[in-house]
């Protein structure tokens, strides 16, 4: 099953040293890393993205940023919102906040 998942290292996790343990538990479907997307945004807001979750708000923690490329979402994936037009879709892993 093809999820087009992606594991990058920025320093802040051993990744080197588990990624293909962690592959392998996607690949057999042992673990679902969509679990933890809280929302999927198009890459156009990515301003007002990021400055709601540095604000933490709308329970924003995790999100998928579609782009052009983007394959349609996966089934049980967050639905787009959008920031600009006000719907925010509920935080698929966290509770919401506009605070």
């Amino acid at each position: 099953m093809e999820k087009g998942v992606t594991l990058r290292g920025t320093g802040q996790a051993p990744v080197q040293k588990y990624w293909k343990d962690l592959l392998q538990l996607i690949e057999t479907g042992q673990f679902d890393p969509t679990l933890i997307l809280s929302h999927r945004f198009q890459i156009d807001e990515f301003r007002e993205l990021y400055e709601a979750f540095d604000k933490r708000e709308y329970g924003i923690m995790k999100t998928f940023v579609q782009t052009r490329f983007s394959g349609p979402p996966a089934p049980g994936t967050p639905p787009l919102s959008s920031l600009r037009n006000g719907d925010i879709k509920p935080s698929a892993v966290a509770p919401t906040s506009n605070t």
